[in-house]
């Protein structure tokens, strides 16, 4: 669906509730303050945007977290004519507000992700935008309107997490420029490194220390599995599973982290090679060729190892042999 149209749906409708991914991170939550500020501040609409669960400590800094409301409380300040997802690329991952969608409510969904399925009423999907945020740009520009400070911070912050701070593969001409653009509208950028990538404190450091202990390597050092146990999961854990693709040899990583639910989150990454899609689809889960994730049913950290080993060399294996047939 061409942007056109989703911008103008969202001149269409007036009461709007907003939001993201369950366990947001940084293209999540900058999305969702950057679309919230776009709707209230300059397209004068009624908006309620929720965070379906709270974020890390890292991104606490950021301008606007104190208009953000949970899934209860936006339960109480209907009703809405629309639903506007940002970085949501499965419908139902937003947690209990996917409760408060009724039928007569318009779905919007802005989102990069390949695996979006394309379901709600207006979608505009991009996989080769590096983050949401990077689009949501280019719906400012659209609409011809220029990002407060607070809101190019927010987009800034987005591009900068989503793009590994410009070094993943996935990061295009096209994002640099973006981010370039929000430095000028007054983005924080200083800030943002400082406050996502360089403040921490000792209980990480600990916790990243005894996840990279755990690493099991397979198929000749190309495989890289670890995972955290329970009690460590208050821990801000944001990005440990990229510490594995540093070792030069990896070509796929995982990390396992239990749910409440009874089941395992994974986290994948690749080096290149390997399009981790194709593991993320098998456990219930999206992504990116590069990065991607889902969850599996187990009932302790072994068996969730073993599946996870078994998707990752048989993608491994894939790859190698559609490598050797292109050649």
């Amino acid at each position: 669906m061409p942007l056109s149209d989703v911008a103008q749906a969202l001149n269409t409708h007036q009461r709007f509730l907003v939001t993201t991914h369950q366990n947001p991170d940084g293209d999540a939550v900058g999305s969702l303050l950057a679309m919230a500020h776009l709707l209230r501040a300059d397209l004068e609409k009624y908006v309620v945007a929720v965070l379906p669960d709270p974020l890390t400590k890292r991104y606490q800094f950021l301008p606007g977290l104190d208009t953000l409301v949970t899934p209860a409380e936006a339960a109480e300040m209907g009703p809405y004519d629309a639903i506007i997802t940002v970085d949501v690329s499965t419908p139902t991952r937003i947690g209990k507000v996917y409760e408060l969608i009724t039928d007569s409510m318009t779905r919007i969904n802005i989102d990069h992700h390949v695996t979006n399925p394309r379901t709600d009423d207006f979608v505009w999907v991009e996989p080769e935008a590096s983050a949401t945020c990077e689009m949501m740009v280019d719906l400012y520009e659209e609409l011809d309107v220029t990002p407060t400070r607070d809101a190019a911070t927010a987009m800034y912050t987005g591009i900068i997490t989503d793009t590994g701070q410009f070094a993943f593969k996935g990061t295009t001409a096209k994002a640099i420029c973006a981010a370039s653009k929000l430095v000028e509208w007054g983005a924080e950028f200083e800030r943002v490194a400082y406050e996502v990538y360089h403040k921490t404190d000792a209980a990480m450091v600990r916790t990243l220390g005894n996840v990279l202990n755990r690493m099991e390597l397979h198929d000749e050092d190309r495989i890289a599995i670890t995972w955290m146990e329970r009690e460590e999961l208050p821990v801000d854990h944001e990005g440990f599973v990229n510490h594995l693709l540093d070792i030069e040899t990896v070509e796929v990583a995982a990390l396992l982290r239990p749910l409440d639910t009874g089941q395992w989150k994974v986290s994948l990454r690749s080096a290149g090679l390997v399009d981790v899609t194709f593991i993320a689809k098998q456990i219930d889960g999206g992504g990116h060729s590069m990065a991607a994730g889902g969850t599996l049913p187990a009932t302790d950290a072994g068996p969730a190892k073993q599946r996870v080993t078994e998707l990752c060399l048989a993608a491994l294996q894939n790859a190698r042999e559609a490598g050797a047939a292109r050649a």
